[in-house]
């Protein structure tokens, strides 16, 4: 994702119903997809495609890692699974993928661990750089290399952040006649905390909804559970990390500031082992910080 992109005011949703509380919280979107990333940087060749098999294939070890290897009780890795098939990846190649996020090593034979790097920027914005690696040592020095190179050190940063869930959507194929009011019903059924519905012209990647739920990070599974039973495709449920509305950093006068932390994000997203990041920058995933 660009985060020089023009910004755009996205449809906000509050409501109260049957004493259950559906909260419209200020939130700035911050999680940069490393496949998202390839897919605006590079066409369709061999290499994106060696791109693609290994992120697909490095998010199934992480959520079988953390979530575990049922699909039926893990949405994340159902999701991943689909994009396999779809993708016709190889059986073997799955296969390989869960017994490491099982506790099976990497192509070294040592154990895959999923870490998180923090760093702060000089500009204030913070970064939350999540990574699934076999070789911790080789992964920190790949990223404190790309951070000195742009000013930035690995750094305290979690608290300009709050950790949330979210599920991206599209709605159900059988139900083509579906209004927003629709959807933010089934929503307050689920116990999510807060909706956006994304523009078409703006969902054009693998793990991109029409529509964007936030929830608790307790509650992640148990929603993306209630839209799957409700028939919604789900094209992405993850954790993220939501900039704190007081502490976000606002770029966008600032375009020279702005296209180093591009350069900076794209040379991070090179580095094998990173697969999503974080910052704190209001409006670095294009949606509004405020109401």
């Amino acid at each position: 994702m660009n985060i020089s992109r023009n910004l755009f005011l996205l449809p906000r949703l509050s409501t109260l119903l049957c004493s259950k509380t559906f909260s419209s919280s200020a939130w700035a979107w911050s999680g940069h997809n490393k496949w998202s990333k390839i897919k605006h940087k590079k066409s369709a060749n061999d290499q994106a495609r060696s791109k693609q098999v290994g992120k697909i294939s490095q998010g199934i070890t992480m959520t079988v890692r953390t979530e575990g290897s049922n699909p039926d009780m893990n949405i994340r890795l159902a999701t991943l699974l689909e994009q396999a098939r779809k993708n016709s990846i190889p059986k073997s190649v799955i296969e390989t993928a869960m017994k490491r996020g099982s506790g099976g090593g990497g192509a070294d034979g040592n154990l895959m661990q999923a870490l998180d790097y923090e760093a702060m920027h000089p500009s204030g914005v913070g970064f939350i750089v999540e990574t699934i690696t076999d070789n911790r040592t080789r992964a920190a020095a790949n990223i404190k290399h790309v951070l000195k190179k742009y000013g930035a050190s690995l750094s305290n940063a979690r608290f300009l952040f709050t950790k949330k869930g979210k599920i991206e959507v599209n709605q159900p194929v059988d139900r083509p006649s579906m209004e927003l009011g629709n959807v933010l019903d089934d929503a307050i059924e689920a116990g999510a905390e807060d909706i956006v519905q994304r523009p078409k012209e703006l969902t054009d990647e693998e793990d991109e909804g029409q529509y964007v739920i936030l929830t608790e990070p307790t509650s992640l599974n148990e929603v993306a559970q209630y839209f799957r039973s409700q028939k919604y495709e789900i094209k992405d449920s993850r954790m993220i990390y939501v900039p704190v509305p007081d502490t976000a950093i606002d770029l966008q006068t600032n375009e020279q500031a702005k296209d180093q932390m591009q350069n900076l994000i794209d040379e991070l997203y090179d580095i094998d082992d990173v697969m999503y990041i974080h910052t704190s920058a209001a409006n670095s995933h294009y949606l509004p910080l405020n109401n």
